[in-house]
């Protein structure tokens, strides 16, 4: 049995690190249970139909509480504890437990992204298991959707990251109006699209958003909650933005191609667009 006690980040993090446990679990023809399973409840319908009951709303909390204060006094090192932040842990796990046993316990720390590709055997899980995904994470926007597409379109999403990410790597993906503006521009070059329409998607509460509308003309900022901004984002026909596993759900969820700007001065080719899936990504 596979028990997580300890996620990393919020949200599309949590997302992530459930995903890969639950797929670990689930080729291991083994138990799964996510201890805070609770916080996707509120946003995620078909999680709460399929997980919502007493022990996941009650007894999981407070056995999370338990095993995180054993685990900060190091109670937990003498048991089956693995850090799956740590690529080497990832290593010697895959070794010592090709396949894991139903009947001993083993308690996981922390996700990785690169972790997969030791996890998984290299295999893309994630891609062998998307439509349950998808399913699972399923939200309605039908709604949402004529306040924020236009039909005719190509509707293209752009997810500004700021807050956080001034900090986050030095600033380094902490672009400008005018950066994301010209790599938009780019975008609409490289596929030669006839009717544009940008869906900025981002945690600026001060975004000039009428900068865009002057650069791009057709322009919607979304002020949604953020699992209702991702699942939107899902909806798009491409996706722009810093690195984040925000959009990399978006594009799992809907297998849109997205391009991630790692460096802002890169002139865009079509082969930077890729659909996520896991360690792997496809073109």
């Amino acid at each position: 049995m596979l028990v997580n006690f300890s996620h990393c980040g919020n949200h599309s993090n949590q997302i992530l690190n459930f995903i890969q446990l639950d797929i670990l679990a689930k080729e291991n023809t083994t138990q799964y249970n996510c201890l805070f399973i609770y916080h996707f409840f509120k946003y995620f319908p078909n999680i709460s139909k399929r997980y919502k009951n007493f022990k996941t709303l009650f007894i999981f909390p407070i056995l999370r509480l338990i095993l995180r204060i054993f685990n900060k006094l190091h109670i937990l090192d003498f048991f089956n504890t693995w850090n799956i932040q740590n690529l080497d842990n990832c290593k010697k796990l895959v070794k010592k437990f090709p396949v894991f046993p139903s009947n001993n316990f083993f308690f996981m720390i922390g996700w990785s992204y690169q972790g997969n590709a030791i996890l998984f055997k290299n295999q893309d899980l994630f891609l062998k298991y998307q439509d349950y995904y998808k399913e699972l994470f399923y939200i309605d926007t039908t709604i949402l959707e004529n306040s924020y597409f236009k039909k005719q379109h190509t509707n293209i999403a752009v997810h500004i990251r700021r807050g956080d990410y001034i900090d986050f790597y030095n600033g380094r993906f902490y672009y400008s109006d005018n950066e994301y503006c010209e790599k938009i521009k780019e975008t609409i070059n490289l596929f030669k699209i006839k009717n544009p329409h940008i869906v900025i998607f981002t945690n600026d509460p001060n975004l000039n958003i009428e900068f865009y509308r002057n650069e791009l003309q057709s322009v919607t900022l979304s002020k949604e909650e953020w699992h209702l901004d991702q699942a939107l984002m899902s909806k798009c026909d491409y996706i722009i933005g810093a690195p984040s596993t925000f959009s990399i759900c978006a594009s799992y969820f809907g297998q849109v191609p997205t391009y991630h700007i790692y460096d802002k001065t890169k002139k865009l080719t079509q082969k930077d667009f890729i659909k996520f899936t896991s360690f792997l990504a496809t073109e």
